[in-house]
């Protein structure tokens, strides 16, 4: 009995935090998404967002990850109510992890509706080079 409570609570975490962190956290973003703040701002890094997160990319991609996985994963990647993302480029490749970004899997939302395509890619990208 106190098993499926435990499983309950941490459901309705899951639930609660992941759905806290798609909502914009500071008034200066855009009505419907902080995310696409975070690309628009720095202008002609928005095509260069899908590649490698070099420079003023990474900020962006550390904004991302703030925004929308900290809930669930911990600040510092060292999962929380969803698992550690630490060495997450070790165990799954770019792709996999994009396809988990966009689809969600197990107790995990899927965001391909919530994200825009080229935030997704750079946020696969900067968690498959964490090894």
């Amino acid at each position: 009995m106190k098993k499926l409570l435990a499983v309950l609570a941490a459901g309705a975490l899951l639930v609660a935090g992941c759905g806290a962190a798609s909502q914009p956290s500071s008034g200066s973003g855009s009505s419907s998404a902080s995310t696409p703040t975070t690309s628009s701002q720095s202008g002609s890094s928005s095509s260069s967002s899908s590649s490698s997160g070099s420079g003023g990319g990474s900020a962006d991609v550390t904004a991302l990850y703030q925004q929308n996985c900290q809930a669930c994963h911990g600040a510092n990647l060292e999962g929380g109510v969803g698992p550690a993302l630490d060495k997450v480029g070790a165990k799954l490749s770019e792709d996999q992890i994009q396809k988990q970004i966009e689809n969600g899997g197990g107790t995990m939302p899927g965001f391909k509706s919530s994200m825009k395509e080229d935030d997704i890619k750079a946020l696969a990208t900067w968690l498959a080079a964490k090894k």
